[in-house]
């Protein structure tokens, strides 16, 4: 009975820590769209909305939702 405890905890523990992983990079992980979009269109930090969604079956969804102001033109040089 001791070890199925054990084996209980330990699956517990994994899933939360699977889960609060993706928290812990959130903020980073948001700058660097941030960055990245911003090369391409005029937005805003708070107007950027970067969730991570654990699965059951232990994958990741990654949803972006944003306001854009405008799309940039871009120029290109060939």
């Amino acid at each position: 009975m001791n070890a199925n405890r054990s084996i209980t905890r330990l699956k517990s523990v994994l899933v939360q820590d699977k889960e609060q992983n993706p928290l812990k990079i959130l903020g980073v992980l948001k700058a660097d769209i941030l960055k990245v979009l911003s090369n391409y269109m005029e937005i805003d930090y708070e107007d950027v909305d970067v969730n991570i969604v654990v699965n059951k079956n232990g994958t990741y969804d990654l949803e972006i939702k944003s306001v854009v102001r405008r799309v940039k033109t871009l120029q290109t040089y060939f």
